[in-house]
């Protein structure tokens, strides 16, 4: 295997020593900007409960748990490296019971339906293999009027990248609308950020 793919497959699913102690890194500081489009679009509720599928390193969880009081965060990433050091960020929480994470796949993992005021998802969208499967659960999964926040970065940039295309799917912002309305979401609207040369999208759309 060759570095493009082994880079490649540990930004789809950390493991070992690499995953937990390097790529958790790249994604806090690589994450950091997308991370806080997110969080502000969100514009988050004291009371909201909330889902994150590819928590990584547990960044966003934390600066979420730092506003939802009496609600409840979520988080499910299939990776055993991020959980562990998502966990350790976020022990207080947990304990607190506030939030709670789970290491799993998104589509094989159980969930009440209609459960949640908003979903999130964080530069995960290039590694899904069904994506109409996937937000067409992210839609049953949302209460009614329910939001789901998706950030993401542009096609051309990506390609750009040393990035595998074996394991990266890259999307026009257009792209991933359709697939949204597909999936019956309402009101979609696409958001953008610069910073530098960089362009990051921040897709929103409701149940």
């Amino acid at each position: 295997m060759g570095f493009i793919e082994y880079f490649s497959n540990q930004a789809r699913k950390p493991s070992g020593f690499v995953g937990r102690y390097i790529i958790s890194r790249i994604f806090e500081n690589g994450n950091s900007i997308i991370n806080n489009f997110v969080f502000e679009t969100m514009d988050l509720q004291k009371d909201d409960c909330v889902l994150e599928i590819g928590f990584g390193p547990g960044k966003l969880i934390q600066r979420m748990a730092g506003v939802i009081e009496n609600g409840r965060i979520d988080g499910v990433d299939f990776s055993g490296s991020m959980y562990d050091v998502a966990s350790k960020r976020n022990r207080i929480p947990i304990q607190n019971q506030r939030v709670s994470l789970k290491t799993g796949d998104f589509e094989k993992i159980e969930f009440n339906s209609a459960e949640y005021h908003q979903i999130c998802c964080v530069n995960t969208i290039y590694f899904w293999t069904y994506p109409v499967q996937i937000l067409n659960r992210i839609y049953d999964l949302l209460k009614p009027g329910g939001r789901l926040v998706l950030g993401f970065t542009v096609k051309n940039q990506l390609e750009n990248r040393k990035l595998s295309r074996d394991v990266f799917r890259f999307y026009e912002a257009e792209e991933i609308r359709e697939m949204l309305a597909e999936c019956r979401f309402q009101k979609i609207q696409i958001h953008e950020r610069k910073s530098g040369r960089s362009l990051f999208h921040c897709m929103t759309a409701f149940k």
